[in-house]
């Protein structure tokens, strides 16, 4: 073999031990340079480096094989708690100190460090740490935050993009060979070359100089070299979480290549502008992350519909049905569609409705709007509404506004379906006027009934808005503030110029007394409060430790259910 002179080699050998629930994994680097002559041949190997520890890992694990603590000789002491009998940790302490809290919910992360963890229909997160997620409709991450992403027909990425520039990738199937950066306004500035040995990623080689890397025993890409030299390394937890060591860099473009460097823990591709790791499986593209510990799109491919017969499955001689899980049937009956429009005692057989009949449909339309409107505001004078300020007044007059409305609305709509319908049938002169006639006074009768329900609905709710507006107190963040009232929530909002519900204690008093409020009327506003700041796209933050008991503790189960 020839050998350029002076020519070096770096090795990383790990041994691995094991006492009692205590397992210890140690790295030795060993350094060979070889000396040559001027053809080439080895003359003698130098050894540097070996029998000396460089970092050492100790797992201790509990009864159930759980890693309840890591002492990193490069990271520090990881201390971890489980959710009772579960693999599913509730907190990390980092050298004594928690720097890590998760809280779970029907067994899904619904709380990151206090902040809310959302998901799609899917089971995708969809936010996390404030970030916002979409996917495409193939269920690949299509962008996070400010960074966009496009795939090729098998779900491999072939593009990232973010605000100030652009990647394109070169593959061979999922294997990265290149990755071409530009600027947004297309101007080349980074070519990385990669290249690969038979054991996986090797090196590479960024606008011309080639950098060498050093892979550790469990497959993580440990150490970065130029020309021989050490530049940087990295150091991991064990769930991925890096930390970069400058060595000796020559100059910030090495500094740089080693804060850019994408492939880290596992040789996985980390996508700096996130610190997710993109993994291939099964051929297609997913992301992990390491903050939490988990990836953050459901694996699809876990099962096989088609061996399975499908994902949704329902027993046929049970309440449900492959094909209609609702039981859903098509023979609802149109109530209106079965008021006669002819008479079915007509004693002249002729089967047709006589002009006295018209004048009774008159006045049943007529006595049906005033009677709902009238009887509207007798109620409200009943109840002693004065307004729409209280609850009751506000459905009462609601419906009788919508009965007038809908009384006008169904008489002007049933005579042109009147019309209509004499005019398809070729009737004209008085048989012509009584067919109009029939269609505005059931459209009257009818749209009176029909308005003062959608009438009342409408006051019932607008009054629920008209509170959630009043004890709504906007900030000039995109933040919005809850929390406990022992713990003052509304002064950590108004310190963060933060949005809060709340209001003295006098009004939500008065306001909870009114007729048909109470509690549940009370947590209604809470939650047309949420809807609204939902619907603004606010970010929400906790002033208090989590609970599931009174108003707080439904605003935080309310918010993940959705």
């Amino acid at each position: 073999m020839w050998y350029a002179p002076g020519f070096t080699s770096n090795t990383i050998e790990t041994s691995f031990s094991k006492v009692e629930n205590d397992i210890t994994i140690n790295e030795y680097i060993s350094m060979h340079t070889v000396v040559a002559d001027r053809y080439g041949h080895e003359i003698s190997d130098i050894e540097t480096g070996m029998g000396k520890i460089y970092k050492s890992t100790t797992f201790t694990l509990d009864k159930l094989k759980r890693v309840k603590k890591e002492v990193n000789s490069k990271l520090g002491t990881f201390d971890y708690e489980y959710i009772g009998a579960t693999n599913k940790i509730s907190k990390i302490k980092k050298n004594g100190t928690v720097y890590k809290n998760f809280n779970y919910i029907n067994n899904r992360l619904r709380l990151y460090n206090g902040s809310l963890v959302s998901y799609d229909s899917y089971g995708n997160i969809i936010k996390l740490d404030n970030q916002n997620i979409l996917y495409n409709d193939r269920n690949l991450m299509s962008s996070h935050g400010e960074n966009s992403y496009l795939y090729n027909h098998n779900g491999i990425r072939i593009k990232k993009e973010n605000t100030n520039s652009y990647s394109l990738f070169y593959l061979d199937g999922t294997k990265i060979l290149a990755e071409y950066v530009y600027s947004r306004n297309g101007t080349l500035e980074k070519v990385y070359h990669f290249y690969y040995n038979a054991f996986g990623i090797a090196g590479v080689e960024c606008n011309g100089k080639k950098y060498n890397y050093l892979i550790d025993g469990q497959g993580n890409v440990s150490k970065v070299f130029f020309e021989g030299r050490m530049i940087g390394e990295y150091f991991y937890d064990s769930f991925g979480n890096d930390e970069i060591n400058y060595l000796f860099p020559d100059n910030e473009t090495e500094r740089q290549l080693l804060r850019d460097n994408p492939f880290r823990w596992k040789s996985y591709y980390k996508d700096t502008e996130t610190g997710l790791l993109m993994i291939y499986i099964n051929g297609k593209t997913r992301y992990y992350d390491p903050s939490i510990g988990q990836f953050i799109s459901r694996n699809y491919d876990c099962l096989n519909p088609q061996a399975i017969g499908g994902l949704y499955l329902y027993s046929l001689e049970s309440t449900f049905s492959v094909s209609n899980p609702l039981q859903v049937t098509s023979n609802h009956v149109n109530i209106l569609s079965r008021l006669p429009l002819i008479s079915e005692d007509d004693s002249s057989g002729s089967g047709k409705s006589s002009p006295w009949e018209w004048y009774h449909w008159v006045a049943l339309g007529v006595g049906t709007a005033i009677t709902i409107a009238s009887g509207g505001i007798l109620i409200a004078g009943a109840v002693g509404v004065r307004s729409t300020g209280t609850l009751v007044g506000a459905t009462v007059i609601g419906a009788a506004k919508g009965a007038l409305i809908g009384a006008g609305i169904g008489a002007a709509t049933g005579a042109l379906g009147g019309a209509i319908g004499a005019g398809v049938s070729g009737t004209s002169g008085t048989e012509f006027w009584n067919m109009v006639g029939q269609g505005a006074v059931m459209g009257f009768g009818t749209g009176s009934i029909t308005g003062a329900i959608t009438g009342g609905i409408q006051g019932y709710n607008g009054w629920f808005q008209a509170r959630a507006l009043e004890f709504t107190n906007y900030g000039t963040t995109n933040e919005v503030v809850l929390g406990r009232s022992a713990d003052n929530y509304h002064l950590v909002a108004q310190s963060r110029n933060a949005t809060y519900f709340h209001t003295t204690d006098v009004r939500w008093a008065q306001v909870q007394a009114m007729r048909g409020v109470g509690t549940k009327g009370i947590w209604k506003n809470n939650q047309v409060f949420l809807n609204n700041q939902i619907a603004l796209g606010r970010t929400f933050y906790l002033a208090s430790q989590p609970v599931k008991y009174g108003f707080f503790g439904k605003e935080i189960a309310y918010l993940m259910m959705l």
